[in-house]
Parts: structure tokens; sequence; C-alpha cells
């Protein structure tokens, strides 16, 4: 089935005329003349007619909106994590790849405004898929100095080229600039100052070095 000549023709009659959106360039409609590659709209060119169309005009999709101007975003930054790594063992394949479990034997977590060690006994689950990406899944206790915990679970991918991450999986030095290891991080945490962590988006870039895993670990602002 055409599915750009699909999806371009159900989308002319809504829009009344071929879009010049992000989402026409995916239907197969060439952006507007003298729009920059990719966002479909010319700033600088009055608006046309588009705008004066039924409701269900996507205006959000223009770039030059206020919600579009609303929605940018900052990646400020809220911490560092390293994570010392024990045994793991590898099982498979399994119905979606091979298992690899590393058991957590210790660490730290230092954020802006407080400082933790990581507590033995957490584990990453990994799923090494048939594409070669290892879908990361890690949980593990994190005992604050001055007492309480934050319970945190990391989530994400980490993936580069073969001969990259045959180096990496046998412990050997990598530039983390040649592989790409990103992820989230979700936290739970008593009341008090550290509660801005549970209702915030963290997200992190990680590398592997050697036996240990280093997380450098960012809020997402507006």
């Amino acid at each position: 089935m055409d599915w750009p000549a699909l999806i371009a023709s159900s989308m002319v009659d809504f829009w009344h005329e071929p879009p010049a959106s992000p989402i026409g360039k995916v239907a197969g409609w060439p952006a507007q003349s003298g729009a920059p590659d990719g966002l479909g709209v010319d700033p600088k060119q009055p608006r046309s007619g588009r705008d004066q169309q039924r409701p269900g005009h996507i205006h959000w999709l223009q770039p030059e909106s206020t919600t579009m101007r609303a929605l940018s975003a900052s990646l400020d930054p809220a911490g560092s994590v390293e994570i010392l790594l024990g045994g793991a063992h590898l099982a498979g394949p399994m119905q979606y790849g091979a298992r690899r479990v590393s058991a957590i034997a210790g660490g730290w977590f230092k954020g802006r405004d407080f400082s933790g060690t990581v507590m033995p006994g957490g584990s990453d689950w990994q799923l090494i898929r048939a594409d070669g990406v290892t879908e990361i899944g890690a949980r593990f206790l994190v005992e604050l100095e001055g007492g309480g915990f934050l319970s945190v679970i990391n989530r994400g991918y980490r993936h580069g080229l073969e001969a990259v991450m045959r180096k990496l999986g046998a412990g050997e030095s990598v530039d983390p600039a040649d592989y790409y290891f990103g992820s989230t991080l979700t936290i739970e945490v008593g009341p008090g100052p550290l509660s801005w962590m549970t209702r915030t988006q963290l997200v992190a870039n990680g590398a592997r070095e050697g036996d240990r895993v280093r997380l450098a670990v960012f809020a997402l602002t507006r």
C-alpha cells in the first residue's frame, strides 16, 4: 500500500491545500518556497489563508506560533551517578533477545542539593535485542546523607557500531562519543526538599567504563 499517497489524499481535504508543515514533508509534499529544510514554513513570509480554515487546523505545527514558543524546553544539570557493577549472568536467546542481568554493588548519586550512596542489592536487567540495541532496565536504592532514601529506576538504550559495542562488552576503554547511551530516571522519595524529583522528568547521558556506569543527569524544564 502506498502510505504516503494515502496520507496525502486524506489530509488534503483537512487542510484544503497541501500544508507547508512538517507533516506535509512526511506525506511527500514539498516545503514552502524559501522555508528552511524540514520546517515547511518561512516565518519571513506573510501567513496564508490556512489560518482562516476550519477550527481543526493544527496551529501549533507552525514554528512561529505562540504555543510552539511556549513549549520550548531546556535541560538543567541535576546530578551525577556512578554505579559499580558486580557479576553478570547472560541468558538467552529469549522471546525478544538475550537477557543480561548485572548486579549493582555500590556507587554514589550526587545532586545540586543532596548526596547519597548507592546500596548493594540493585540490578540491571538488560535486553540485548536482535538489532544490536541494548535496553537498559536498572533499579537501585540510594541512602541519602542525613537520612532517607531514593528509589531509582533507570531505563534507556545503548547502541553503536558492532566493533565498538564488542569492545564495550569486553570492558575495554571506549570514547562515549562513539556510541549512544541515553536514559530516563524515575525517582521515589519521601516528603521533603527532594520531592521535586518525583514530578520532574529526569534524563541522562551515560557511559560504560569497565566495571562501572556513569550518568550525567539533567532535569527537563520550561
